[in-house]
C-alpha cells in the first residue's frame, strides 16, 4: 500500500472514514487494507461510517468493536433515529445524502469502496475530496 505520511506533517490524523457498497465482494480485502492504514496511522482514533450494518459499514464498525484503543462512530439517516430524536424525519432518499455529508465533514481521512459505481460511495468520495480530506478510492479492480 502506499504510504500517506507525508501528507500528515503537522496534524496526525485521528478520524478515518470508511465507506463502501454493501454488496463489496472480498471483506478479507477491506480488513487488510484497513489493517495497513491503521499501521501507518497509529493516531487514529475513531472509526466513521454509516452504520449500515452490511458490507464496509459493517466491517468498519466489527473492526472497531475488535481494536484496542479505537471507537467507532456511526452516522445513520435520519429516518433510522428513533423518532423521539431531534434528528429524526421520515424516509426520503436524501436522508442518506446528507449522512454522506456528515461523515465527510468528520474525518481526517476516507477510505472508499466502490463497488459497481455505488453512488453513495461517490458522493462521500466526492464530498470528502470537496472538503479537502485524503481519499483512497477502491473499486473491483483493485481486487485483480
Amino acid at each position: 500500500m502506499t504510504t500517506l505520511k507525508y501528507l500528515f506533517e503537522t496534524n496526525a490524523p485521528k478520524k478515518l472514514g470508511m465507506v463502501g457498497s454493501r454488496k463489496w465482494p472480498d471483506p478479507k480485502f477491506v480488513v487488510d487494507t484497513l489493517t495497513d492504514i491503521l499501521d501507518q496511522y497509529p493516531s487514529i482514533e475513531i472509526i466513521v461510517s454509516g452504520d449500515q450494518p452490511k458490507g464496509v459499514d459493517g466491517i468498519a464498525k466489527a473492526y472497531a468493536e475488535r481494536k484496542t484503543g479505537i471507537t467507532y462512530k456511526g452516522y445513520p439517516p435520519a429516518h433510522w433515529k428513533d423518532k423521539d430524536d431531534p434528528e429524526y424525519r421520515g424516509y426520503h432518499v436524501s436522508n442518506f445524502f446528507d449522512r454522506n455529508t456528515q461523515i465527510a465533514e468528520n474525518i481526517d481521512i476516507l477510505m472508499a469502496f466502490c463497488y459497481e459505481g455505488s453512488k453513495g460511495t461517490l458522493d462521500t468520495y466526492n464530498k470528502a475530496r470537496g472538503r479537502d480530506k485524503v481519499v483512497l478510492l477502491f473499486t473491483e479492480e483493485d481486487l485483480s
